[in-house]
């Protein structure tokens, strides 16, 4: 899980770290399998409330963990807090990684969201 605060102490390689960690526990726990795509961020104004909760309701109504990225920023998908810290704007690639029993569902349904 990323917290802003924190990461401004950490170096980015312990972040860098500390995000491979997460994603290979993820990738053993779902038996190797992993999918990652990316999206862009079309609203101008930006990943703002209303992206984020539809986000979130969108994982939170599948089974499989959810990991995302913009930049050297990162999250679990379920933690809505830490996806409103994420700070997307307009132009910027939010990478998801999903792993679990119905990764196939959820990454069509992130797919179809517009951000």
């Amino acid at each position: 899980m990323w917290f802003p605060s924190r990461s401004r102490q950490a170096s980015n390689a312990t972040i860098t770290t500390t995000w491979l960690g997460l994603a290979g526990q993820m990738c053993d726990a779902a038996g190797g399998d992993m999918v990652e795509f990316t999206k862009t961020i079309k609203d101008p104004l930006g990943l703002h409330a209303r992206p984020v909760a539809l986000l979130y309701d969108i994982i939170a109504k599948h089974r499989s963990d959810v990991s995302v990225s913009i930049g050297d920023r990162h999250t679990d998908g379920r933690d809505i807090m830490g996806l409103m810290a994420l700070y997307g704007e307009c132009g910027e690639s939010v990478v998801f990684r999903v792993s679990g029993a119905d990764e196939a569902s959820c990454v069509t349904s992130i797919r179809n969201l517009s951000l």
